[in-house]
């Protein structure tokens, strides 16, 4: 009898929890590991932030002095080395790390993979600002991640767009480095109809950075237009002013484990006509794939790993500057017309079942991981 190679699985988060994207993604590869190669041990690794480090960096930064990455500190790193260390060995032929940074200092004795939304000079980008923490800081930690992607068998991108970075701003050949694309954490549900009422959806774990100020001002225009109009919001909390807005349905958080969280869920989902995701701060956002699942179609800016998840005009639109203007003037072009967004929602129903699937990333790594350890 054949046995299947097994994986030591290494992730930050622990399996229950699934509240955004990248707890989502965890799980997901997670299932599709287990799948086709089977996981000798899960190890959830995540020690506290030093406290005193905490302060001492949050002090230099008050009085003006460059910060230090607490979370990523010497001391933090050794620590998550060490635990590494300490898991039972088992039979694992490999290590599997969910995300790169938290694991640069360990060094394992068997091929290891890793799956990665984004390096850490891209993430400091997009959600920090690096003028705010210490050069050397940066170029400790980057060293070590240089070194950790390109001592690993494999590194498995959500998208072309944070593939390259990497490639770019590590100054690494990438040979190593594949795009796999990402799935949605939803079951492709088709609803390919437009709904009678028009109703706009705005899904996030962080209100502003995912932009859900350009969502409300496009909105507030676009309700004048359209009679009727809703604007359905999930997740994080907007101002009460925007809640008590006429036609602002706020859901707040939907706990999807539970039975009826799902029915919420499905029912707000089905009721969709648009996905509108003005986000200034993003990697490859699932909840565009999610969207898809059930026949929404989604507006969002030129950024990031966006532009390979939508095609323009065709499964929904791409803005290329993130004004409530362009959203407005886009949206008001097919809300109204039933044909025409029905033709968008069968699109994106169809693009997203074909080409963003946790099974189709599955595949991609196993047979990658299968030819690396011939």
């Amino acid at each position: 009898m054949h046995h299947l190679p097994k994986c030591l699985f290494i992730s930050n988060l622990p399996l229950s929890l699934k509240i955004g994207g990248w707890s989502g993604m965890n799980i997901n590869i997670h299932e599709q590991l287990k799948k086709h190669f089977g996981i000798d041990h899960y190890a959830c690794i995540n020690p506290k932030v030093n406290r005193i480090e905490q302060i001492k960096s949050k002090l230099r930064g008050q009085i003006g002095y460059k910060r230090d990455f607490e979370f990523f500190s010497e001391s933090r790193l050794k620590k998550i080395a060490h635990q590494y260390n300490t898991q039972p060995s088992f039979n694992s032929k490999f290590a599997f790390f969910h995300g790169t940074t938290p694991w640069i200092k360990c060094k394992p004795g068997i091929p290891y993979f890793t799956y990665v939304d984004a390096t850490f000079l891209t993430y400091v980008d997009i959600y920090l600002q690096a003028s705010n923490f210490s050069a050397k800081e940066i170029e400790r930690i980057v060293k070590q991640e240089t070194a950790f992607l390109d001592n690993a068998s494999a590194i498995f991108f959500s998208s072309e767009w944070a593939k390259q970075e990497t490639i770019s701003r590590y100054e690494l050949v990438g040979d190593k480095f594949h795009c796999v694309g990402l799935g949605g954490n939803a079951v492709p549900t088709s609803n390919a109809v437009a709904p009678e009422i028009p109703s706009l959806l705005f899904v996030s774990m962080d209100f502003k950075r995912k932009g859900g100020h350009i969502a409300y001002q496009s909105f507030l225009a676009l309700k004048k237009q359209f009679r009727g109009l809703t604007l359905q919001i999930i997740g994080d909390n907007p101002s009460q002013m925007i809640i008590d807005t006429e036609g602002v349905i706020y859901h707040g958080f939907i706990d999807k484990k539970s039975k009826e969280g799902q029915q919420k869920f499905d029912n707000i989902f089905r009721s969709a006509s648009f996905l509108i995701h003005p986000t200034e701060k993003d990697m490859t956002p699932l909840i565009i794939v999610e969207a898809g699942y059930y026949g929404i179609p989604a507006i969002a800016p030129h950024r990031f790993g966006i532009p390979e998840m939508i095609k323009d005009g065709e499964t929904g639109f791409i803005v290329t500057n993130n004004t409530a203007e362009e959203y407005i003037n886009r949206l008001s072009g097919v809300l109204g017309h039933k044909t025409k967004l029905t033709l968008l929602k069968r699109s994106s129903y169809d693009y997203m079942t074909n080409h963003f699937t946790w099974d189709m990333v599955g595949e991609k790594i196993a047979q990658i991981i299968n030819k690396s350890l011939e």
